[in-house]
Formats: C-alpha cells, structure tokens, sequence
C-alpha cells in the first residue's frame, strides 16, 4: 500500500510511505503495521491505539516481516529477521 503526501493517523506523510503489513486486533483497539525505513532498508513494526489514535510505546521494533494477534487479541506475535533478512525470533508481546 501506497500513501502520498496524505494524512494517515494525524501524521503527514511528504512523498511516499510504504506500509507493507497490517493487522487490526480481534477487539478492534489496537493497529500493529509496519513501514518501510528507506534509510535502513527494513520494516519497523508500530502500534496505535484506535480508539486515541496515540502510538503505543510497545512494542516498537525494527527488521519486522511478519506479525499477527493472537484469537483473544492479548498479544501480538511478529518475526524478526537478522541483517541478512532471514528470520530468526519469534517475539510475543502484550
């Protein structure tokens, strides 16, 4: 998914923003998404809290390639690869 120079969760994106994955929780609270860090060529995971549309401090992680919420939504697994890109943790969080 594409974003241009658009608002998106009361950030302004100047050129593009590349968000690669997302993933709404089973109660429809939180959004964990990753987007792309050009500088540093990986994904960085975040999350936001939708009902305040704040970022969460937890978790924020770098090098992210996949991720997902567990059934009841109390936590959040995702992958992160190495500096060769290959995964190499799983990490619950939550």
């Amino acid at each position: 998914m594409f974003w241009s120079a658009d608002t998106l969760f009361g950030l302004t994106f100047v050129g593009y923003a590349y968000e690669e994955l997302s993933e709404v929780s089973p109660n429809h609270q939180f959004l964990a998404y990753t987007m792309y860090d050009k500088e540093n060529d990986y994904f960085k995971l975040s999350v936001r809290n939708l009902n305040s549309g704040s970022l969460c401090s937890k978790p924020q992680a770098d090098r992210v390639s996949n991720l997902a919420w567990a059934k009841n939504g109390h936590a959040l697994l995702y992958v992160v690869t190495d500096q060769k890109m290959r995964p190499y943790r799983w990490v619950n969080c939550y």
